[in-house]
């Protein structure tokens, strides 16, 4: 497992792709834009909660 930091986060593309690739865990994020912070926040919530839903189902 490769643990990484996201700087410049923005709204977390690289974080999605890790994620896809699989071996790899954020330990942190940083973004200054507030814009893309709500974004990120928003986004990795609902990929969490998506995430919990499928499980469910399967």
């Amino acid at each position: 497992m490769i643990r990484y930091f996201e700087a410049f986060a923005g709204i977390g593309a690289f974080r999605s792709a890790f994620e896809k690739v699989g071996g790899f865990e954020c330990v942190g994020w940083c973004e200054i834009d507030r814009f893309a912070q709500k974004a990120y926040q928003d986004m990795r919530r609902y990929l969490s909660l998506s995430s919990v839903a499928w499980q469910g189902l399967c």
